[in-house]
């Protein structure tokens, strides 16, 4: 052997503390904002903003918020996944094991499919108009948060030492 140590398992990128930063960052508005508008229209109408731990509701019988009731966060598991999924894929460019493009073209996709559970209900809404139906409308706050972060501080670049 030429003296050099070898590696175990496969090539890994080395984890910076940028990226570490920046996920963080990113884990946080995750978890602290809020990811979807919720109205219903006809009996017990109702308007909820929800974030993971918390939400905001305007109804009849309820105004004001309520913190981390395991409900909510069933009932949200599609959203949430999907920001824990953009969050990696923000974590990924800033290892570079991604382009910026790639990421963004995922997050495109993420906010398209957060868009899946309304979607028959607003269809039914412009074909047929009725005294009931709830809304459920994706707030992309996240994919912004993370489109910001990679342009106005994309990762740094790494210069070789010779």
């Amino acid at each position: 052997m030429d003296g050099n140590k070898k590696r175990s398992g496969s090539a890994q990128t080395p984890k910076t503390l940028e990226s570490k930063l920046v996920a963080t960052i990113m884990l946080v508005v995750a978890l602290l904002v809020p990811f979807v508008y919720r109205t219903s229209i006809g009996f017990g109408a109702s308007n909820t903003i929800r974030a993971l731990f918390w939400e905001y509701g305007v109804s009849g019988n309820f105004t004001g918020f309520a913190l981390a009731r395991w409900s909510l966060s069933l009932d949200s598991l599609l959203y949430i996944i999907i920001h824990f999924l953009f969050v990696y894929m923000i974590w990924s460019f800033y290892e570079k094991k991604i382009s910026r493009a790639q990421t963004i073209t995922v997050g495109i996709f993420l906010e398209l499919l957060k868009i899946g559970p309304s979607l028959p209900m607003i269809l039914t809404i412009l074909m047929e108009p009725g005294p009931f139906y709830v809304l459920i409308l994706p707030f992309p706050v996240l994919f912004i948060a993370g489109l910001v972060m990679m342009f106005v501080f994309p990762p740094s670049k790494v210069t070789a030492p010779w």
